[in-house]
């Protein structure tokens, strides 16, 4: 690096003096040019083969949801009429045992009972919504809350 730099310094006049050949100019212009045009192409066909693969993600994932979304609500009804028919049947059976259970105090057996019918009163109230909102999963899943609720409520009843 040291004898480049002495032979610009010894050279310096004619470095200062001696212009380029006629035409360098034009001919460097024309070859910036070349090489920007090419590199702005290219880019162009990766930003359009980027956004041509974003559009078709989005697209697939926006169908794909929409088809999942009807089908979803489309079987909930089915599946908690299927659930709650499954949790009613089994707490009728499990009340019925209460009912046929003995106690030593009939009251006490009276007060359970009551019990039952007071966390019944409870499932009206979620009815109604479930009318009025019929597509909140929240609503749907307080549904089946109560049922699972009152079947754990028996099975300690009866355990005890």
């Amino acid at each position: 690096m040291k004898k480049f730099e002495d032979y610009i310094r010894d050279q310096r006049e004619e470095f200062d003096d001696f212009l380029p050949p006629e035409g360098h100019f034009k001919r460097f212009s024309e070859k910036l040019d070349r090489t920007k045009g090419r590199n702005y192409y290219l880019i162009r066909i990766a930003a359009i083969f980027i956004l041509g693969i974003l559009i078709t993600g989005i697209s697939f994932y926006s169908i794909r949801n929409f088809n999942m979304n009807h089908n979803i609500y489309a079987s909930v009804d089915e599946d908690l009429k299927d659930a709650i028919y499954y949790y009613s049947s089994i707490n009728s059976e499990m009340e019925q045992e209460i009912e046929e259970m003995n106690f030593e105090d009939n009251s006490e057996k009276e007060q359970i009972l009551e019990d039952i019918e007071t966390y019944d009163e409870g499932i009206n109230k979620i009815e109604q919504d479930l009318k009025d909102f019929p597509d909140d999963e929240r609503v749907r899943n307080a549904v089946i809350s109560h049922h699972k609720g009152k079947t754990a409520l028996l099975n300690i009843i009866i355990a005890q």
